[in-house]
């Protein structure tokens, strides 16, 4: 065999695995980077568990089980931390732009496969969903497979191209609820071929499968029709879902307004791609493959948004065919003017996604919700006796992933809706055992409107404060009782601001406990909205606990008590520490002086010692 016809029998084949191969570099690299978050908590219970129990749970949840099931064999293999769950989908994302690139190739020649395979190769919301431990990736894999089969099967008739069709159909509808919309075009379009060429045998077995795949999705959103009906709202109404699936499609999730420049390119390519090619097919497949999931979408979301882009992701393929055929079109436009205008567009399009890439993977701002962070803040401060409450079993799932300790777990409320009495009697059941509360928050205004779970806790406890890790937030309460009488103080920030008299205890504390603190204030008619500030600082000024927090809102005046915890780390050194409180503007942070040189007040000094000094 010369040379020329190795290349010629061999340079494809191997064009498409190195691109296999750079694309699962892409969708490996910092792929544990990022906290694993609640749905991917969800991933991982179920794939730990074995497949009768996955199969039993996941008819009570909303999606299929089949990803569950394939989660679950794969980590079988290569194990459950979060970068082997993770690594599921970015095998699955890599091999989808591989056969991505094939349709392209088939459907619109080699100028639309090579601009597909780049960007399909550096899609920065395939990149994203290839590195999370969930279905939505191995959907969009799965449809393209689909597509490629059915296409296989039209033009050649093999039979183990409907075959494998059918597997690939089946495997979808097991894998996610809103599957059945892409489906739809191949069965229309198989069944018109078969009756216009009246082989009536085979469109009575075409039918019948996909009615069958039609009754499993009809039984299966039958099951979840409650969940549905309670989707949680304040996603993209129907209206909007085409200019922000587009604007997803192309710069990734929730890209800044300074990058919609860029849409102006991937709008001129995908007007493009409708033009006419020749010695190719219309666009009409790619074309329907990308709206029509679209447009059901819309269709359900009249009434209730159900909008999420990873929802669409398995039409993300066909967006990427049609990015390649309008650079193909340009190209054969503009062949007499110039030869550059595939680089060129495939240039643009990739440029176009290296800033969402690098927030992607540099920007700790636009990551998910940082269970990692709220399972080390536990982990610093957290003994045997505490409890952790959340307001969904979600993040007990993700928690699960990296918080060892063995703390007690009650999910509040236990039903949904929330019912105030319910809910305070179980909180009220918690309150003689556990030393501190760890509340996990996700979402609280849909699962708690009223927000009876933080008021109750605020009004029985000592806050230690919350810091929000992402989309989670993290509070901290303690239950204890603070015994002694107030002592009177003479603090005044900015002449509208005093406080009044404290109350402080204990006077030592054990690495990890904490310093309990009531303070009553006088407000003169604040003008602008104020928090508080309290630091337990050791003797070289470094801040060892630390509570902030809302002070008053704007037009407060009166009197306030404040019930505050500063929690120490198991870690922190003993010694003598110094209580200091100061007050400052909520909106710039600015500190509210006393003096001109001042702008905290000493409260008293805390010893924090060794547990040998405790014991008596």
């Amino acid at each position: 065999m010369t040379g020329s016809t190795f290349w010629r029998r061999w340079a494809w084949p191997l064009a498409l695995v190195g691109l296999a191969l750079l694309a699962l570099g892409l969708r490996l690299y910092a792929i544990d980077r990022q906290s694993i978050w609640a749905d991917e908590g969800i991933s991982r219970t179920y794939a730990l568990r074995p497949a009768d129990v996955i199969v039993r749970e996941a008819a009570r949840g909303l999606h299929p089980p089949f990803y569950y099931l394939v989660l679950h064999a794969w980590s079988r293999l290569v194990g459950s931390g979060v970068a082997e769950l993770r690594a599921l989908s970015a095998l699955a994302g890599a091999l989808g732009v591989v056969v991505t690139v094939v349709l392209a190739r088939r459907w619109a020649g080699n100028h639309a496969a090579a601009v597909t395979a780049l960007v399909s190769l550096t899609a920065p919301l395939a990149i994203h969903y290839g590195q999370e431990a969930r279905m939505y990736s191995l959907v969009m894999t799965l449809t393209a497979v689909a597509w490629l089969c059915y296409d296989e099967w039209s033009r050649h008739g093999r039979r183990r191209a409907l075959v494998g069709y059918g597997i690939s159909a089946t495997a979808l509808i097991l894998s996610h609820a809103f599957t059945p919309a892409v489906i739809i075009v191949p069965a229309a379009l198989g069944a018109w071929q078969l009756w216009r060429s009246r082989r009536w045998w085979l469109l009575g077995i075409w039918g019948v499968g996909h009615l069958a795949m039609a009754v499993i999705s009809i039984a299966w959103l039958s099951l979840n029709r409650e969940r549905l009906a309670a989707w949680p709202t304040g996603a993209a109404h129907w209206y909007a879902i085409p200019f922000d699936t587009f604007a997803s499609f192309s710069l990734g999730r929730d890209p800044s307004t300074a990058l919609h420049a860029w849409l102006v390119v991937f709008a001129v390519v995908l007007v493009a791609s409708l033009g006419r090619l020749r010695g190719q097919a219309a666009p009409w497949a790619p074309l329907l493959w990308w709206s029509v999931p679209i447009l059901i979408l819309m269709l359900v979301s009249l009434e209730q948004p159900y909008y999420r882009p990873r929802f669409l992701l398995l039409a993300l393929p066909a967006f990427h065919i049609l990015l390649g055929r309008g650079a193909a079109v340009l190209h054969a436009a503009l062949i007499h003017r110039t030869r550059h205008v595939v680089p060129v567009t495939a240039l643009l399009l990739v440029a176009a996604a290296i800033s969402p890439l690098h927030r992607e993977w540099f920007d700790p701002g636009a990551w998910r919700d940082d269970v990692r962070g709220v399972s080390a803040a536990i982990e610093r401060s957290a003994r045997d006796d505490d409890v952790i409450i959340a307001n969904g079993h979600a993040q007990f799932d993700a928690l699960q992933a990296y918080l060892e300790r063995p703390l007690r777990r009650e999910v509040v409320p236990r039903v949904r809706p929330l019912e105030r009495a319910a809910v305070e009697h179980q909180l009220d059941a918690l309150g003689d055992r556990p030393r501190r509360i760890y509340a996990i928050y996700y979402v609280l205004h849909e699962a708690d409107p009223e927000s009876v779970i933080p008021t109750w806790l605020t009004a029985n406890s000592f806050i230690a404060g919350s810091r929000w890790y992402g989309g989670v937030q993290l509070a901290v309460y303690e239950l204890a009782q603070l015994d002694g009488a107030y002592r009177a103080v003479d603090a005044v920030f900015a002449d509208t601001v005093a406080l009044e008299q404290v109350r402080i205890g204990p006077e030592a504390v054990l690495p990890g406990d904490a310093v309990l603190l009531e303070l009553d204030w006088r407000l003169e008619a604040v003008a602008t909205p104020l928090n508080v500030f309290v630091h337990l600082v050791d003797a070289a000024g470094r801040i060892i606990a630390q509570y902030d927090g809302p002070l008053a809102p704007a037009g407060a005046a009166g009197r306030q008590t404040q019930r505050i915890a500063l929690v120490t780390s198991r870690d922190d050194a003993p010694g003598q520490h110094r209580v200091l409180v100061g007050v400052v503007r909520a909106s710039d942070g600015l500190r509210l002086a006393m003096s001109a040189t001042n702008d905290a007040f000493e409260l008293a000094e805390v010893a924090l010692i060794t547990p040998q000094a405790a014991e008596p």
